[in-house]
């Protein structure tokens, strides 16, 4: 994940301004801002401190597999583009990264609270594929978050006549976060 989107997300999740972050760690605001938009690289000692000025560290995974951050960030660029098959499509690769996964590795992927997708139908999708793959005491509380369910709910295949199919056929994760997508569906082949 470039540290361009670590460190916004890191922020975000704690709730901070850039001013605020800047504060914190020692820097300017127009540094922070810089870095955010991948302006600035940074050396991995001051990205290390910037995340610990907003409370998060640093962790080395060993996979490369797909985060959700990464995932609602490949999803916000395919909406702003007008391309919804592209935007599922990395939604249904987050699902297979996490089920090609060893639970602890799955855990460290999902432990940072991704940004919104601006897309609330697509931040249930991601934080109920979360639960999905992270079920029970595993699963990070941004995914169970109520802000991540939607009061009404998005049928993703909108396929006429397979409406029942979908509905029966959609794990009860994604049914909290209401979302209706048939377990067969979940594969991005």
């Amino acid at each position: 994940m470039p540290a361009s989107m670590l460190l916004r997300s890191a922020r975000s999740a704690a709730g901070l301004s850039q001013r605020t972050l800047a504060q914190r760690a020692g820097r300017h605001q127009p540094q922070i801002a810089d870095v955010e938009r991948g302006q600035h690289d940074v050396t991995v000692d001051v990205l290390t401190q910037l995340l610990a000025a907003a409370g998060h560290r640093l962790v080395v995974v060993p996979t490369t597999r797909t985060t959700p951050a990464e995932a609602a960030e490949g999803i916000r660029t395919a909406l702003l583009a007008d391309l919804p098959d592209r935007a599922l499509r990395e939604a249904l690769q987050l699902s297979d990264d996490l089920a090609a996964c060893e639970l602890p590795v799955r855990a460290a992927l999902c432990a940072a609270t991704p940004l919104s997708t601006g897309d609330g139908r697509y931040d249930a999708l991601i934080a109920g594929l979360v639960e999905l793959h992270l079920p029970g005491r595993s699963c990070p509380s941004w995914a169970r978050s109520p802000a991540r369910a939607l009061s009404e709910r998005w049928w993703v295949d909108e396929t006429p006549g397979l409406a029942e199919l979908n509905l029966a056929e959609t794990p009860p994760a994604l049914l909290r976060h209401g979302v209706v997508l048939a377990v067969g569906e979940l594969d991005s082949a």
